[in-house]
């Protein structure tokens, strides 16, 4: 999908690739998940280890990019590398990244406007979801702010560019002016406060921040689903991917470095305020909270047009991504073909128009589902960086582009990783993920395989329905989620049972067991439990291993009809008299070897054109049956001498040889042999005579302009042949 418009710039390409890394969680996430669990060096060096990672992905991007420059960014990519059925299940998975994190960003206004202006909008209580009550005011301001962001995406590109560029530049100068502000004021950090989190080992909690790595970046690529609107080449994109990383990794320390400044009166340390943080207003959110110590409401103010900026660049940089990866699927009809439509300025109005409408929607569900959100872009983000890894070590492969290979491997790998470090706390007793977390994916994952059904119906040209393991990996993925979602509503049935154990000895005022007791309890009750879990899952592994060898075998026989199609097929492309390729196999190999040649124009090749001498003097005096063994013996004889090249009966005495491989490589030895036969052949009356030419492709000759010269020098062999036969046979 190339774009008509040029008009994304190497700043706009900057912009929407940090405006979309960066957003709402950057002001709340990095205390609740990063100091709280990590500490400042521990969350400092994880960031860090987990840029070095993203660098490897963001030369996975930039290959595949210049691979496949058009406007589909993942969809493009998996598709041309491996097939369509792929290309959708890594899209599916990305879109719930994409929409997701659209959806927190725009309801995190409602959020911080509580922390912010109190109750100002809390107006017109229209129901409570999970536990959060939604109001209309302030459905009414998320509604308002996506519509006034959104609406930007629709102007031309250059214009809504700038407008992100301006708005980075805002955020990125006012993060570096507080967290400068803060260190002169407090004469640096103070070393007390250079701290690992008090429980767990340093090692376990830089893994736990590293983990979340896939969260933390995603996005710095959606830039590659805006490569057909680059008016700069596409090989400067891993520069800009690059920086966008650096400078993501740095506001996400300098933001864990702002929050450990300080903390207000009644906590005796700044990690206590983070892990117990209940706090409203300002307090309620640490890096405004010393903003507001060090600088006084200009400190908030400041802060509050960062956070601003921060959720209008994630709302643009999502919108444009989500918006031009659904265009690329609806190019191939995954979706309606209407919502491919752009207009003058190459903008898929409705599109964006449709994203629009499900996220104010979304907006009526409020922050109920944000405690999850992280972990769903997790796991997507997992995904979704395995896919491009793969597409660019397989593209690498094929390229013999070595530092594509190692990257490639190096980027799956780490991805591997990432996930097995999110699965595996769902084993043990630890904190892992919330059970809606794996609900979701559950849903979503059924949805995606329903659609994936309707489309692969309506599929007239076989774009999908090509790669059973998609249909198998789907059903595994379902099929994991809702096992791990039993596992956790366990965990959580048993810790509410002991918690109405202990409320009950409370109350009744009866002898209380002792901690050790009642853990002794909950330890034995999650080791039942996981004992009847587990086996459920490899229950239910077998059947989806039953499952995938059913298919195998169903592919096996695909296989074998696909064969005896293919022998008919055969018997239609076959000369009857001599068992070789005829003239129509000849042409389809002439198409074959032009599709080479555009490919790769350094393909070598070369064509023989054999005319057998005196058959018709044959015919005559031996009689019509000797003239076709004739036929067969000089058949024979080109097919010895030519033994791994095609050969094609074009006419009733001619054949042609396509010469590649070894043949052409021993082509002059092998074209010797076959004239030293043929004159040695003109000593008897019967012998079997062939002339012979051959020309190999010379710098930009066509498949016609060689078979040519062929020609010619087949008949310029043919008739010093005929000088060397007895007169009389001569014909």
């Amino acid at each position: 999908m190339e774009n008509k418009k040029k008009n994304i710039g190497i700043l706009g390409a900057f912009a929407l690739s940090v405006g979309t890394s960066i957003g709402w969680g950057s002001f709340v996430v990095t205390g609740s998940n990063y100091l709280s669990k990590a500490g400042l060096p521990g969350s400092v060096i994880g960031i860090a280890v987990g840029a070095l990672l993203m660098f490897v992905i963001a030369y996975c991007y930039h290959y595949m990019m210049n691979q496949t420059p058009d406007s589909g960014g993942l969809y493009s990519f998996v598709n041309h590398t491996f097939n369509g059925d792929h290309a959708f299940l890594a899209s599916w998975y990305l879109l719930i990244v994409y929409i997701g994190i659209l959806w927190a960003n725009v309801t995190s206004v409602a959020l911080f406007s509580r922390y912010l202006f109190g109750g100002i909008f809390q107006f017109g209580k229209l129901y409570s979801l999970a536990g959060y009550d939604i109001y209309l005011g302030e459905v009414l301001l998320c509604a308002g702010v996506l519509l006034l962001i959104g609406g930007l995406t629709f102007l031309n590109q250059r214009v809504t560019t700038g407008i992100t560029f301006g708005l980075v530049a805002i955020f990125i100068s006012a993060i570096i002016f507080v967290s400068l502000f803060s260190m002169i004021h407090q004469n640096g950090i103070p070393a007390n406060d250079v701290t690992f989190a008090p429980e767990g080992e340093p090692f376990g909690q830089i893994m736990s921040v590293l983990a979340m790595t896939p969260w933390a970046f995603i996005g710095f690529e959606s830039i590659s689903h805006s490569a057909g609107s680059f008016s700069f080449k596409t090989k400067k994109a891993l520069k800009i991917l690059l920086v966008s990383l650096t400078v993501s990794a740095v506001l996400y320390i300098l933001l864990c470095q702002i929050s450990v400044m300080a903390q207000p009166e009644g906590y005796s340390s700044w990690y206590d305020y983070i892990a117990n943080n209940t706090e409203s207003g300002v307090m309620g959110i640490p890096p405004f909270y010393v903003a507001f110590h060090y600088m006084g409401q200009a400190g908030v103010v400041i802060f509050g047009i960062t956070l601003f900026a921060i959720i209008a660049t994630s709302i643009i940089g999502n919108i444009y991504a989500s918006s031009n990866l659904l265009r690329r699927m609806a190019e191939d009809e995954i979706f309606p073909k209407r919502f491919a439509y752009t207009n003058k300025n190459d903008i898929p109005i409705y599109m964006r128009g449709f994203i629009i409408v499900i996220t104010i929607l979304a907006i009526f569900l409020g922050r109920s589902a944000i405690g999850f959100i992280v972990d769903v872009n997790n796991i997507g983000g997992v995904i979704v960086y395995a896919y491009v890894s793969a597409c660019a070590f397989v593209t690498g492969r094929r390229s013999k582009a070595l530092p594509a290979k190692i990257f490639g491997a190096l980027g799956f790998i780490a991805s591997l990783v990432f996930g097995v470090s999110h699965l595996v706390p769902v084993f043990t007793t630890s904190a892992s993920f919330a059970q809606e977390t794996f609900i979701v994916f559950v849903i979503f994952s059924l949805i995606g395989f329903a659609f994936f059904a309707f489309r692969l119906k309506k599929d007239t040209v076989g774009n999908f329905g090509n790669s059973p393991v998609v249909w198998i990996g789907i059903s595994i993925l379902v099929t994991f989620f809702a096992g791990v979602w039993i596992i956790e509503r366990s965990k959580h049935i048993h810790s509410t049972l002991i918690d109405r154990i202990k409320d009950y000895f409370t109350s009744a005022r009866l002898a209380y067991p002792d901690n050790a007791f009642l853990s002794e309890i909950e330890k034995s009750a999650d080791r039942s439990n996981m004992t009847g879990m587990i086996t459920l899952l490899v229950v239910i592994m077998s059947t989806l291993l039953i499952l995938f060898f059913t298919l195998h075998f169903i592919k096996e026989h695909e296989k074998k009809h696909k064969m005896q199609l293919d022998r008919v097929s055969d018997m239609v492309n076959q000369d009857s008299l001599t068992g070789v390729k005829n003239h129509r196999a000849f042409f389809s190999n002439e198409n074959r070897i032009t599709m080479i040649v555009q490919s790769n124009p350094r393909y070598e090749y070369g064509i023989v054109v054999c005319d057998i001498n005196d058959l018709k003097y044959m015919n005559d005096k031996f009689g019509h049956k000797f003239g076709d063994e004739y036929i067969r013996k000089a058949c024979q004889m080109i097919c010895r001498i030519y033994k791994m090249s095609p050969v094609f009966r074009t006419g009733g005495d001619e054949f042609v040889v396509i010469i590649e491989g070894e043949d052409y490589a021993r082509r002059d030895e092998l074209l010797a042999s076959l004239k030293e036969m043929s004159v040695n052949n003109t000593k008897t009356e019967d012998g079997v005579v062939v002339a012979a030419g051959m020309a190999v492709k010379e710098k930009d000759e066509n498949f016609q302009e060689v078979f040519r010269r062929a020609d010619e020098l087949m008949y310029v062999h043919k008739n010093k042949l005929k000088e060397l036969r007895p007169t009389h046979v001569r014909r």
